[in-house]
């Protein structure tokens, strides 16, 4: 690993705690508004149509990813995204093993897990083995 890579590495590291700083809420909206806007503006994408499994054509969002903001440009577009939403609607999925954030858009508001087809249902065919 030469220095430059080393760097470009700790640059990441220091973007995605950034990121998550941000989707927490842990930031007054303008600073995160001024950390976000150089990756938005690096951020370069295009739709592509393409076919999916069943033979139907499908709009696809492609990212370029030819240096370290470009590669880093989805996340932040989910980050932007995320300050937009109530905080209170954001959650970590409470599976053990995911780490996934998403925003809840129930009635009810009390969505637990991310894939409620994959976690819920293990949570409740567990509980009910118990």
């Amino acid at each position: 690993m030469n220095s430059k890579s080393i760097g470009s590495y700790c640059f990441f590291l220091d973007v995605i705690y950034w990121l998550e700083t941000v989707a927490k809420r842990q930031l007054p909206a303008e600073m995160a508004f001024q950390l976000l806007e150089p990756f938005l503006e690096a951020s370069l994408s295009r739709i592509s149509l393409e076919k999916n499994a069943e033979g139907q054509w499908q709009q696809v969002r492609c990212h370029k990813q030819d240096t370290v903001k470009q590669l880093l440009g989805p996340a932040t577009e989910t980050a932007a995204h995320l300050t937009k939403v109530d905080s209170t609607l954001v959650r970590v999925c409470e599976h053990e093993e995911c780490i996934l954030w998403f925003s809840v858009r129930t009635k009810t508001h009390k969505r637990r897990w991310c894939s409620i087809a994959l976690y819920g249902n293990r949570y409740k065919v567990a509980k009910h083995r118990k």
